[in-house]
């Protein structure tokens, strides 16, 4: 094999000598430049799954925030309904312990021999009784003093009771419905206000088949009437008395305890 290739390089040397091209050792020969290449491999459908594997991990990182959100937002009224249980269990229980307390007081009422009206939430009317009628309505009553036709009072409610004719039909047997109140108006009040007042307070009430009114022209008469049931006649001014069974139907103006009818 050797003596092969020697013979051969011997025979393409002597064939370029007669060709008069001259041998050129190997060692003469330039160094050839060192050859780079460049190969691009195209692959769309892995580059279509590395894209929609970045769209997918941002949609991800999109839903994990909502949730978080989500979260906080529950967690914030989860805060605010326990605020508002507590609120409630409270002012129940401030309820029920003015029901007992009244409860308490009927009893003892009732074994002095005394009468009068249950008031539940009596510190409520209380607070109300230390405030004087609005600024702004007094005023306005005072204002037009001089005018010779009825006005509308200002009118404080201190106490209401009773039983709508709905609730006493909705009741079995011949039930019959009642309307109470005790109320103030202001000192000095006009008669024909005062009148203006009855009519119209009867008139809310037509349709009940019993009623009880009674108007004082200062609170504190009218709040000490709610809770004994005792009448000061200097102050009390106005009595509405409806009583289906005994026909009676009377609205009375009172002056220092003496009765004047008032038509309606």
């Amino acid at each position: 094999m050797q003596q092969s290739l020697i013979t051969a390089t011997t025979v393409l040397v002597l064939a370029l000598q007669a060709t008069g091209q001259e041998v050129v050792e190997a060692e003469d020969l330039p160094e050839a430049p060192p050859v780079e290449m460049a190969v691009t491999v195209e692959m769309p459908e892995l580059e279509a799954a590395v894209a929609e594997q970045g769209a997918a991990s941002t949609e991800l990182a999109a839903l994990r925030a909502e949730v978080t959100a989500l979260r906080v937002e529950l967690r914030q009224l989860q805060d605010t309904l326990d605020l508002l249980v507590t609120q409630v269990m409270a002012d129940l229980e401030t309820e029920n312990d003015q029901l007992r307390g009244e409860v308490r007081r009927m009893y003892q009422r009732a074994d002095a021999g005394l009468s009068g009206v249950p008031r539940p939430g009596a510190d409520l009317i209380n607070d109300v009784l230390q405030e004087d009628f609005g600024e702004g309505e007094i005023m306005a009553y005072a204002a037009g003093a001089e005018v010779d036709a009825p006005r509308e009072l200002p009118f404080l409610v201190i106490n209401e009771w009773g039983r709508s004719p709905e609730a006493a039909a909705a009741l079995p047997g011949d039930v019959p419905s009642l309307a109470g109140l005790v109320g103030a108006v202001p000192p000095g009040s006009r008669k024909v206000d005062v009148e203006a007042l009855g009519r119209k307070l009867r008139e809310d009430y037509a349709a009940y088949d019993n009623i009880n009114v009674e108007i004082f022209d200062n609170e504190d008469a009218a709040a000490f009437y709610a809770e004994t049931n005792v009448s000061d006649p200097v102050h009390r001014i106005l009595s509405i008395s409806k009583h289906a069974a005994s026909g009676r139907d009377v609205i009375l103006l009172l002056e220092n305890g003496e009765p004047t009818e008032v038509a309606f």
